[in-house]
């Protein structure tokens, strides 16, 4: 491109005669360069011309005074946070435009839904990991329930829904937050005594629960 203010003198000859001289000029062109990043995807198309990309980097040449308006599309709407611009001289939602009046740089970027996945314990046992999880659209998770000696998982649920008594819980394909809760319950054991011949026992079949005697 050639700066705008450049001027060109031409000197004719012995001038003889009429002549006619003519002068013609031409737009500069610029380049519009459009950077995507963030832990989302999308699409990113202008409502002119077409963008040349490499990788995440997209660029096209446009003439000076033009403007131009880039539309953002996340792979999946449902998935992704609105896209969030850098460089344009308007933002409207979706959209992004730039006035070309010199070489432009826009970044648009992309953002995946993130979810908190809360892990609830009651007294004596452990729940891990034990603080909140934020994960990805989609994404898994596993937590893992330990006992204190002498006790057991009573109950496990997930949004308040019972899953039975299972040592660990793995979340999967995450879409929205959860909340996983454990219990645990002291242990009890039955002792049978059982009297031989020639004796008799006083008590029979007694629960006894953990740590405790009789």
């Amino acid at each position: 491109a050639l700066p705008a203010n450049l001027s060109f003198d031409q000197t004719t000859g012995a001038i003889t005669g009429n002549c006619t001289v003519t002068a013609s000029f031409l737009v500069n062109p610029y380049i519009l360069t459009v950077t995507k990043n963030g832990s989302g995807s999308g699409t990113v198309t202008p409502n002119s011309g077409a963008l040349t990309w490499i990788g995440n980097v997209g660029t096209a040449t446009y003439p000076y005074g033009t403007p131009v308006t880039l539309t953002a599309a996340p792979e999946d709407s449902s998935t992704q946070t609105p896209v969030v611009w850098t460089g344009c001289d308007t933002v409207n939602g979706s959209q992004c435009t730039v006035n070309i009046n010199a070489a432009r740089n826009v970044t648009a970027t992309f953002a995946i839904n993130t979810y908190i996945i809360t892990p609830l314990t009651g007294p004596n046992g452990a729940i891990s990991p034990a603080t909140q999880q934020i994960v990805s659209y989609g994404s898994s998770t596993t937590f893992t329930f330990t006992p204190n000696t002498g006790y057991y998982i009573s109950a496990v649920t997930v949004d308040g829904n019972s899953w039975g008594m299972p040592t660990s819980v793995t979340l999967t394909d995450i879409r929205a937050n959860h909340t996983v809760a454990v219990s645990f319950a002291i242990g009890s054991y039955t002792i049978l005594a059982t009297a031989g011949q020639g004796g008799t026992l006083t008590t029979g079949g007694i629960i006894i629960s953990s740590g405790t005697s009789q």
